[in-house]
């Protein structure tokens, strides 16, 4: 539990998520727009004990978001047994989107923020193809 907490509050901080409980919402024109954010980060101690984190922000109309914990998701690493982050974010993500709405799982996101660089970038674009999904994804760096 205690790795669940620091891997939330990690993404967080490095997605420059404001530490109130709820964010602005830029796009939202339409005063019933739903619109959702999924943010990605994968903590583990030297590739052991490895698992992936999903937050959810959510819009229900209106412009400011909203933690939506009930639909935070932790995903144990179960094919990567060694550091390394982009394959471990591979397995999350891929494992995520067999989760879609058609197949009677959860709901898409309208964008992704994922804590990392451009090789995790592009492990979220190949992860996207393959499950035939077109979601902007967003790369967050510690400043």
């Amino acid at each position: 539990m205690r790795r669940q907490v620091f891997s939330l509050q990690h993404i967080r901080d490095t997605a420059l998520i404001d530490s109130e409980p709820s964010i602005q919402n830029p796009e939202a024109n339409a005063p019933t727009a739903e619109y959702r954010i999924e943010g990605y980060d994968i903590s583990d101690i030297s590739g052991d004990f490895a698992v992936g984190s999903m937050v959810v922000f959510a819009s229900r109309g209106g412009n400011t978001f909203e933690p939506d914990k009930n639909e935070y998701r932790k995903f144990r690493i179960q094919t990567v047994f060694q550091p390394n982050d982009v394959g471990m974010l591979a397995e999350v993500l891929m494992r995520r989107f067999k989760r879609i709405p058609s197949a009677g799982g959860w709901t898409l996101p309208n964008l992704i923020v994922i804590d990392g660089g451009l090789p995790q970038v592009n492990v979220a674009r190949r992860a996207l193809f393959h499950a035939g999904l077109k979601i902007p994804s967003w790369v967050s760096r510690k400043v």
